[in-house]
Order: structure tokens, then sequence, then C-alpha cells
């Protein structure tokens, strides 16, 4: 069984280097451990996750125009450049028999995708006594 996620959580790219802090959208009503919980719908740059040069650090996807223009530049050799990641879906999968603000709750194994290939995943879920199934 998976752990609830809420604000205040850390998550990862697959593509990127570093993590980067997770907060749940400001609508949510529901906490566990005193933090909002979140939803699979939570995966909006801006509100979610924060707008840094570099949100998952530097990204090695060949996919992310800046890192392919680098790298061609540099005759081939990987040139990682600052994260700008795009979500064009909701994390999946989420809990499917508990609801948060009218969606699945996120787990701390739902996974998010970017549109430049990298897989966002929950590295510490923020908190660790709720489980969701």
């Amino acid at each position: 069984m998976a752990t609830e996620t809420v604000s205040t959580a850390q998550c990862s790219c697959s593509m990127g280097d570093t993590h980067s802090n997770f907060t749940v959208s400001p609508d949510k009503r529901v906490e566990g451990e005193s933090k909002p919980a979140a939803n699979i719908m939570d995966n909006k740059l801006g509100v979610n996750f924060p707008v840094l040069v570099g949100t998952f650090g530097k990204c090695k996807s060949l996919l992310f125009p800046d890192t392919a223009k680098a790298t061609a530049e540099k005759n081939g050799v990987l040139d990682p450049q600052d994260c700008q990641p795009i979500f064009a879906a909701p994390w999946m999968p989420g809990a499917m028999t508990v609801h948060i603000g009218g969606a699945p709750a996120l787990s701390s194994t739902s996974v998010l995708m970017c549109t430049f290939a990298g897989s966002i995943s929950v590295s510490y879920p923020g908190e660790t006594t709720f489980m969701v199934p």
C-alpha cells in the first residue's frame, strides 16, 4: 500500500539531476498530518511546482529543445540545460478508492510524465502515516 502525498513532498525527475518541492493546490480542504493532501490533478507548474530556472535541475533529455540545441552545438556531446517541464496529463495512477477534491488521491507511487520524456516520481511524500490503496 502506498502513502498519501501532501504539501512539503519532494519529487524527482528521471531526466533531471535534483529534486523539487511540491505544494498542493490551495483549493484542497483535506489534510493528512495537518498538511493539505494532493490529488492527481496537482500537476501545474507555478502552483504545485515552483517556476524556477531548473525546476528539476539540469535536464538531460534530448527531447527538451534547450538540451538538444546545446548538445548539437557541442557536436553530440550531451550538454544538459536548465529544466523547464511541461505536464500534459495528470499523475497516474491515483488511489482510485480515495478521492480528494473530486479526483483520485495522489499516492507515493504515482508518476507524472513530462512532455520531454521525464518521469516525475515522489521521492518523499511529505508524511508517513496515511496509507492509500
